[in-house]
């Protein structure tokens, strides 16, 4: 697995779903904090309580939304404005 390929990784319950470049999936037993810990900061944001996204990724964002790939994910409030911040966007 190449950090690269990382598109978004998901919790679900007591696994952790990873979404790859290449549309393929890996389901892991872990916790998203464990992942996020082993994950560069520079590249790897959590959005939202249960994602977090490759920052490389992300196509666009619109109000609550960030869009990777063909995916939809939210973001939450308390996390738009240090998102905008890392990826200097003025609002």
């Amino acid at each position: 697995l190449h950090i690269n390929d990382i598109n978004i990784i998901e919790a679900k319950g007591d696994y952790v779903l990873i979404k790859l470049q290449d549309s393929n999936n890996l389901i892991v037993h872990t916790t998203l904090k464990k992942i996020m810990q082993k994950l560069p900061p520079d590249l790897f944001f959590q959005v939202h309580r249960s994602f977090i996204v490759n920052l490389k990724k992300i196509i666009d964002i619109e109000d609550s939304t960030i869009v990777i790939d063909r995916n939809v994910i939210p973001i939450s409030k308390r996390r738009m404005k240090p998102l905008k911040d890392i990826l200097h966007i003025l609002d």
